[in-house]
């Protein structure tokens, strides 16, 4: 039977290019159902009168991101402080290139791999089929 749980106890170095000359983050993959929760805390819809929007929350996505996928890293604040992925506040303080990084390596960590090319194909006809008239 094919194997089909996520393995998140895998992981992976990076060392950084925006975080010179040794920075580096651990990471691990999500499940499929962290994937969809850091989707639900991106997207908020708002009610305005009788017209409904939907809002992104960037900062919760990253925040959640990061605390659950960084597991070891040695990124320090301006006062030698190792930053707390688990605290928003610590992601929120990230140099703009350095978070951009991160996030694109998370990003990549979770990229899915399925192949458009192999996908069944979706059949035209009705799944159903129509019983006859009885008079």
């Amino acid at each position: 039977m094919p194997k089909v749980a996520a393995d998140t106890t895998t992981t992976q170095k990076f060392f950084l290019k925006s975080a010179p000359p040794d920075g580096y983050i651990v990471v691990r993959k999500f499940n499929y159902g962290e994937t969809l929760e850091a989707q639900k805390l991106g997207a908020k819809g708002v009610r305005e009168g009788n017209v409904m929007s939907l809002r992104t929350d960037l900062l919760a996505t990253q925040h959640y991101m990061f605390s659950r996928m960084i597991l070891d890293h040695n990124l320090e604040d301006e006062t030698g402080q190792k930053l707390d992925f688990k605290n928003v506040t610590d992601v929120s303080r990230l140099i703009p290139a350095v978070g951009e990084e991160i996030q694109a390596l998370c990003e990549q960590m979770n990229e899915s791999v399925v192949d458009e090319g192999n996908l069944p194909e979706i059949s035209e006809k009705p799944l159903l089929q129509e019983l006859p008239q009885i008079p």
